[in-house]
């Protein structure tokens, strides 16, 4: 049996899955670049560097430590623990929470927009993503990308506390699927967040590029989401609405 047979709905994962070019920090990134391309001139180039690093460093240091699994800080919270950002006015630092977004955004390529399109059309598909920022960022990017129609589903992390791998997450998409759990798959490039996290809750797996964890092994494996063979081998299933609108 196919893939596309064996499944009605797929959940998928959205950096290094679909999305691409995303988390640019480190650096050697210029912040203060963005920063001025979105309008900012108060702070000096070291100034924005310094901050906006700072506000990564406390986020990346809690995203791989599980006490935080279910207790994860909003940027906000990021930029509050600076004390060089006490004494900014509240529109400076809304503008450089938008270049931490600018910079932990990135895009979807054509052929994965492409696959997206075509797989909604007969498969019902879910969204579950971490993401540290608010997501509006990532919604505008997904209409200039064509692919703001192909979820009928969507969680994201910044809405919430909680990250992937966390069972929270997955239990509320689970929530909107209309079918029996068995015939879902969960899609993501991460075996901690993507496959062990869809496994606490009974899901089929399909881990997609080259990364490997001891221990944690996918019921399905491809190097890219353009591998999996979904386009035009069924119709949809008669017992779902996979065309039912994006949240």
């Amino acid at each position: 049996m196919t893939v596309a047979a064996r499944y009605d709905g797929f959940l998928l994962d959205m950096n290094g899955t679909f999305m691409f070019g995303q988390d640019r920090f480190g650096p050697q990134q210029t912040y203060s670049g963005t920063y001025e391309e979105l309008g900012g001139s108060m702070l000096s180039a070291v100034e924005v560097q310094r901050i906006v690093s700072r506000a990564i460093d406390f986020l990346l240091d809690r995203y791989v430590h599980p006490d935080f699994e279910d207790d994860f800080p909003s940027v906000r919270e990021a930029f509050q623990d600076n004390p060089a950002t006490d004494t900014l006015p509240a529109s400076e630092t809304q503008l450089l929470m938008r270049v931490l977004a600018e910079h932990e955004c990135g895009a979807v390529p054509p052929a994965y927009a492409d696959w997206l399109c075509d797989t909604s059309r007969t498969h019902w598909l879910g969204l579950i993503t971490n993401i540290c920022s608010p997501k509006d960022r990532w919604l505008d990017q997904f209409a200039r990308d064509g692919i703001d129609g192909v979820f009928s589903a969507s969680v994201w992390s910044s809405d919430g506390r909680s990250i992937k791998p966390s069972a929270v997450l997955f239990e509320e998409i689970l929530a909107a699927w209309p079918g029996s759990r068995d015939r879902l798959a969960m899609v993501g490039d991460s075996p901690r967040c993507d496959i062990a996290g869809a496994q606490r809750v009974g899901l089929a797996t399909i881990l997609v590029g080259n990364t490997d964890h001891a221990g944690i092994q996918p019921t399905h494996r491809y190097q890219s989401i353009l591998e999996i063979p979904t386009r035009h081998e069924r119709g949809p299933s008669p017992s779902l609405d996979v065309r039912a609108p994006a949240d």
